[in-house]
């Protein structure tokens, strides 16, 4: 009986890349995306200082998206991107030569 609820639970992707393949990933209703995301990067991993993205319907899927909010009837692509996301960017920020002067110099109102 649990494996039957656990079966109706379960959603079955498949994610496309860019060069051809496909991956079927399964995950459970409750899952987020960012859970489907790391079932791909298993099967293909991704160089350093990059990021794979998942997208859908034109629209990129952040990892906190629940599973049960994706059309299973649509395409779901992922590509690989610069790793950009808001902790590498703020590094940068805080690691550029003018940094620390527009700090100083930075009026308070």
């Amino acid at each position: 009986m649990e494996e039957e609820s656990a079966a109706m639970d379960s959603v079955h992707l498949k994610v496309h890349m860019a060069n051809g393949s496909a991956f079927d990933i399964s995950v459970q209703k409750t899952q987020a995306v960012g859970d489907v995301r790391q079932q791909v990067e298993i099967q293909h991993p991704v160089p350093p200082a990059t990021y794979l993205k998942l997208m859908q319907n034109g629209q990129v899927l952040l990892d906190t998206f629940p599973v049960s909010k994706v059309d299973t009837s649509q395409p779901m692509f992922a590509i690989i991107a610069k790793d950009t996301r808001t902790e590498v960017l703020l590094q940068a920020a805080g690691t550029f030569e003018g940094y620390e002067d527009l700090l100083q110099n930075a009026v308070v109102v």
